[in-house]
């Protein structure tokens, strides 16, 4: 790891500073952690947790400021070393584990990043470090700043042995699991005055509020014998934060991650790769919808065709000659309805038309035979695929069309890992794409009658900028327009977004029937939504992209 020798961070340039150091890279599909340390600890003490996460993530590393590499850093607040931490080479989506103070960190770089951080595991972490009016289950003041005067006092080798003694009494282990944090940390340094300092950080803060606003799976982890942080707090915090989850470790103190390694490996890793907060779209759902529309598709898809008529206005404005476009990939094909423009745009140019629906694909083929179009055969090919696992090779395409497909896949980064794999050096990618703020009208009613997941859940404008920027595109240009669609009745307006197959087909849906209780109320909140034409309105925010192959 990079050493960071500075003092006043105020006289560098936030953007040089190495605070997070990336260990172990397989790859850029490959689901990513950030794991933070406690206090009087370094990187270093998750050894066995790199060797036990290797094979399933892409890992990240941070010492704390006065803390192993980072022992000449210092940072005055929480707030600003959050601050410089989020200008840091982090990976668009990640997920994170603190322990202890690191739990804090953690918390509060997710609250800043609520749209990249995927999930929280918080070691030992307390909702308040120190005992208030209004939290007992903590360290007392008096014990706090006799603490601190240790440090004063002693030798900060002397009071560091003390505190991991601490870590690990009460347990059968404690005696092996200190032997293994001394032998991980004993080539580390410490600074006197970083140590104090986030001591101070602890003194201060409240997760309160940070907690009760985190719309990510957060999953807390105490020992049960731990005279840090006692286990009577997780009952606490339990009460209050009940969509959260909770796992004791019966046989450990502070560090169950160390005392009981094989157990927390396995539990820790099954959370951090389940489907995420329920909002993973199944493919087979996809499929089979799309295919159960094909035939009407056309029909229905207003809104749908008046995006992909100004996606195809894109084509004049990119600053390509014809003559260098041999091969045209159209993805998410659908029904073929813009094929004919985009093989009259280049007569020339080969036409690759993909869709995950065969039916879809199928009417296509049956379109053009029953209009007599004169191409030859050599000039379509009609390819049953996923547009996350292109069957294409690299560098075939020069140019990629995609209308109002990819949000429709999962994993972002695959998407757009495949376009740049596809594009041929300079090629071109015209997409359209829903972002997040589609369908608001319905996410909104039904999130006052329950807290299930009844609308599909789309990507930040921002976050496919960050996506494509660690790609390898460049983006050319950029829009977000608004469209708005009007229905005379509620019923009307849900057999639209049925009949174009953009229903509801999250793995974490609510299954079964909704019950006329539950539909009347939604009918009721979704009265609030009428314009003043006394039509009800469904948004569609649609990101245009032109993106060029760096």
């Amino acid at each position: 790891m990079k050493n960071n020798i500075l003092i006043d961070t105020q006289q560098y340039d936030p953007k040089k500073l190495t605070l997070i150091n990336r260990i172990k890279f397989i790859s850029n599909e490959t689901p990513s952690i950030l794991l933070i340390h406690g206090w009087g600890s370094s990187h270093k003490i998750w050894k066995e947790c790199i060797e036990s996460f290797s094979d399933k993530f892409n890992i990240f590393v941070i010492d704390l400021p006065g803390h192993g590499s980072c022992e000449n850093y210092l940072e005055d607040s929480l707030e600003s070393y959050i601050d410089l931490l989020i200008k840091q080479d982090l990976p668009v989506k990640f997920s994170i584990i603190g322990w202890s103070v690191g739990g804090i960190v953690a918390s509060f770089l997710a609250k800043k990043l609520p749209d990249r951080v995927c999930k929280l595991v918080l070691i030992a972490t307390n909702l308040n470090f120190l005992k208030n009016e209004n939290w007992s289950t903590a360290m007392s003041l008096s014990f706090f700043e006799n603490f601190l005067l240790s440090l004063k006092m002693e030798s900060t080798e002397k009071v560091l042995k003390r505190f991991q003694i601490l870590q690990t009494k009460g347990v059968e282990t404690a005696k092996e699991d200190l032997s293994k944090i001394k032998s991980f940390l004993k080539q580390d340094k410490f600074s006197l005055l970083g140590l104090k300092s986030i001591l101070y950080w602890l003194k201060k803060y409240d997760l309160s509020l940070i907690w009760k606003n985190l719309n990510i799976p957060v999953l807390h982890q105490y020992g049960f014998s731990d005279l840090i942080v006692p286990i009577e707090t997780s009952k606490e915090i339990r009460n209050i934060y009940g969509t959260h989850q909770f796992q004791i470790y019966e046989k450990s103190s502070h560090i169950p991650f160390i005392s009981e390694k094989e157990t927390w490996a396995k539990e820790t890793t099954k959370f951090l790769l389940y489907g995420y907060d329920g909002h993973f779209i199944n493919k087979e759902n996809i499929s089979k919808s799309f295919s159960n529309i094909a035939y009407q598709y056309d029909q229905f898809s207003i809104v749908q065709k008046k995006i992909g008529r100004e996606l195809l206005g894109f084509l004049f404005n990119i600053k390509k000659s014809k003559d260098d476009i041999s091969n045209i990939s159209d993805f998410g094909s659908g029904t073929g309805f813009f094929s004919k423009d985009l093989r009259q745009f280049c007569p020339e140019a080969t036409l690759y038309e993909l869709d995950i629906s065969s039916a879809m694909l199928n009417y296509s083929a049956s379109k053009e035979i029953n209009q007599n179009e004169s191409f030859g055969i050599k000039k379509v090919h009609r390819i049953q695929a996923d547009i996350e696992s292109l069957p294409l090779c690299e560098s075939s395409s020069d140019l990629i069309f995609s209308n109002l497909s990819i949000q429709w896949c999962k994993d972002q980064e695959k998407v757009f890992s495949g376009i740049a794999s596809t594009l041929r050096k300079n090629g071109i990618a015209i997409i359209s794409t829903l972002v997040d703020g589609t369908f608001d009208e319905l996410r909104n009613a039904w999130a006052n009658v329950d807290d299930k997941i009844h609308v599909n859940k789309f990507e930040r404008s921002y976050i496919i900028d960050l996506i494509c920027k660690k790609k390898g595109l460049s983006i050319t240009d950029s829009k977000i327009v608004t469209y708005k669609e009007k229905f005379s009745c509620v019923s009307d307006l849900l057999q639209s977004v049925k009949r174009i197959g953009a229903h509801n087909m999250n793995a974490g849906r609510e299954r079964g029937l909704l019950g006329k209780d539950k539909y009347k109320r939604f009918l009721l909140e979704f009265e609030n939504y009428k314009d003043q034409e006394d039509t009800y309105q469904l948004t569609y925010e649609v990101k245009f992209l032109i993106l060029k192959k760096i």
